[in-house]
């Protein structure tokens, strides 16, 4: 009688193979931030030429992609290529933000256009550490750049709009559970970066309610309507449902914050006391929503 298959983590396979991979792409970028640092030190390459290089170096990781893994090296290839990113990334901030060569709206669609090809390579190829690449370059790019200002209100959140869209669409063809969390987080993580950024000159109170309650929504669908294989453990329906407490409660914190943040010094104590009034009631509304939703992840 055969062995049965053994159903737990394969940590020789992640330690052994995929771990040393991912070391390999880091010390490949490190290598090339060395590279980079020498040459600025001897001055051999100007800034245009170092962020060009940079760009193009990471460029070329990317085309290398699929002849890579065509050679039976997939782990190898979608770590090279996530480190490629970085480089891109790289050399459209620093062309942007250190050395004054391209506007920061150029820079912000270079650095999209990165990350949704390192998206369309990951789907394709179904290679999740370069998907974990660029989810992460996806939402540094708006803070790298410095687009968190209310003048880049607009931008910025439609930004943010489509990579959602993006990563939940990866997430639902590929099944990968881990990305829907992380991108809820990255985008609870930015909502408020802008808060904080712009705490002095506040965004009005129905632009900060409509832009928290439409990812709220997005990443509740999504939750909710998420597909659940048969005999799955309660396990997976509880951690979901603790994520879908975070979105529906981050549209209140973040609306809550700016109520308290604009309420001037000599505001009378009754106006106060609405103010915690509504809070409690969006608090109260939020747990019956939880509730709610809790029963139906874990029915579905």
């Amino acid at each position: 009688m055969a062995p049965a298959a053994s159903s737990g983590i394969d940590w020789e396979r992640w330690v052994g193979i995929r771990g040393a991979a991912v070391v390999g792409s880091i010390a490949l970028v490190l290598a090339g931030l060395f590279f980079v640092q020498v040459a600025i030190e001897r001055g051999w390459l100007g800034p245009a030429a170092r962020d060009t290089l940079s760009f193009g170096l990471g460029a070329l990781t990317l085309i290398a992609h699929g002849p890579l893994r065509s050679r039976k090296l997939p782990v190898f290839a979608d770590s090279v290529a996530g480190a490629g990113t970085v480089l891109m990334y790289g050399g459209a901030w620093a062309a942007a933000r250190l050395h004054g060569l391209v506007p920061p709206t150029f820079a912000l669609v270079v650095m999209a256009a990165t990350t949704g090809t390192a998206l369309l390579l990951s789907l394709r190829a179904n290679a999740p550490i370069l998907a974990s690449f660029a989810l992460i370059g996806g939402f540094a790019t708006p803070v790298l750049l410095g687009t968190l200002g209310k003048e880049s209100t607009a931008t910025l959140f439609g930004y943010v709009l489509v990579l959602d869209l993006a990563l939940l669409a990866l997430s639902r063809l590929r099944g990968w559970a881990a990305v829907v969390p992380a991108a809820l987080i990255g985008t609870i993580g930015l909502q408020f970066a802008w808060s904080e950024s712009n705490a002095l000159d506040p965004a009005p109170l129905w632009s900060i309610a409509l832009i928290a309650a439409t990812s709220a929504l997005l990443f509740t669908a999504t939750f909710v309507r998420k597909e659940r294989p048969s005999g799955q453990p309660g396990d997976g329906n509880e951690v979901d449902a603790w994520f879908l407490l975070l979105a529906l409660a981050a549209p209140f914190a973040l609306v809550g914050r700016q109520l308290f943040a604009s309420v001037p010094p000599e505001t009378p104590l009754w106006t106060i006391a609405v103010f915690a009034g509504v809070l409690l009631c969006a608090a109260a509304t939020t747990t019956l929503c939880f509730r709610t939703a809790f029963y139906f992840v874990s029915s579905a």
